[in-house]
């Protein structure tokens, strides 16, 4: 292992959970395609209306589903380089691709333009969505990946 303060690259640790160069490089693209997803859900999907906003809520609901399916497989049959497939997913991919501050700030916009069911719907529903959406990813990860040991 490299001395600390030097700037020379750490060598693998198993006992250091965190990203080599290339699982960082790995993060940033997976983040990168994330974020090229959502903006073409958002292409796709944004009307431009009031109301529930689709292509936040499905872009969430996604990340939530990749999120429990990528969750599962670390837990099931942990190791450091599915912990570091589980970062790219998690951290890159899903918060690419995930918004949870538009949702926000969609609930307060309705609130403030005084549609507080709009806005309350927006919300419940995004979050329901996101919670059956994890529970499901959890469950094809069990398929996929097979049971907790």
């Amino acid at each position: 292992m490299a001395a600390r303060g030097t700037g020379v690259a750490r060598t693998a640790d198993r006992r250091d959970p965190r990203p080599g160069v290339s699982g960082r490089a790995l993060l940033v693209v997976a983040a990168v395609l994330g974020a090229a997803t959502r903006w073409g859900i958002g292409e796709l999907l944004d009307t431009g209306t009031e109301g529930v906003g689709w292509a936040t809520l499905v872009a969430n609901v996604l990340g939530c589903l990749l999120l429990g399916i990528a969750t599962h497989d670390v837990v099931a049959r942990p190791s450091r380089a599915r912990l570091g497939r589980w970062q790219a997913a998690a951290a890159g991919f899903c918060g690419g691709l995930s918004t949870f501050s538009t949702l926000v700030v969609r609930t307060a916009e309705a609130l403030g333009d005084g549609r507080p069911a709009d806005g309350l719907a927006d919300l419940a529903l995004s979050v329901g969505a996101g919670l059956a959406a994890v529970a499901l990813g959890t469950a094809l990860g069990r398929r996929l990946v097979g049971a907790n040991p």
